[in-house]
């Protein structure tokens, strides 16, 4: 009796080291860096009111697309106020293609975009370079400011 108890302590230890080596392995894991890539134009020059499309890629540092991450897309225009215009979601090979309208996100009509992933459990946060946008006034075209 004496030894089947022991028997069983020590696997409820063992059990009890093993379910607290995952747990601490779950909550203190280390992310894996990222690189985030908006494509760069020649020249950007667009009608408020038109559609601009923003398209690149995510990966981790060992060069492997992330797929099925949410992507922001932001300015850096006196509106909107957290600057974010677009968003949108990686594909299987960790590619991207957001379109939104263009608007006067600034009085002078020239504003910084980059695009933005803010990470999970798995991934840490990465910034594209900016790219410059040049919006003309147009007819119908709108304004956030």
């Amino acid at each position: 009796m004496q030894r089947e108890r022991t028997c069983s302590m020590r696997i409820l230890l063992v059990s009890l080291m093993v379910l607290s080596a995952v747990s601490v392995g779950t909550i203190y894991a280390e992310t894996l860096d990222t690189e985030i890539r908006l494509f760069q134009w020649r020249s950007i020059q667009v009608n408020a009111g038109y559609d601009i499309a923003f398209s690149g890629n995510l990966k981790d540092s060992s060069g492997n697309p992330i797929p099925h991450a949410e992507i922001l897309i932001r300015v850096d225009g006196v509106c909107p106020d957290d600057g974010l215009i677009a968003s949108g979601i990686t594909d299987a090979k960790g590619r991207y293609f957001i379109m939104t309208e263009a608007m006067h996100w600034d009085p002078d009509g020239l504003v910084r975009a980059n695009a933005v992933f803010f990470g999970d459990t798995k991934y840490s946060p990465s910034e594209s370079r900016d790219q410059l946008i040049v919006v003309f006034p147009s007819a119908h075209g709108k304004s956030c400011y």
